[in-house]
């Protein structure tokens, strides 16, 4: 999963981009998991 995605962000030197993307994606689907606001 998180393997071929590796490729995109490495590919430019704006690997936060991809990288916060994936985190706030992460916050989202744990928040509509749990209803936790944290």
């Amino acid at each position: 999963m998180i393997e071929s995605g590796s490729d995109i962000i490495s590919t430019g030197g704006e690997q936060w981009i991809p990288h916060a993307a994936w985190f706030a994606l992460a916050i989202t689907w744990q928040s509509a998991q749990g209803g936790r606001h944290d």
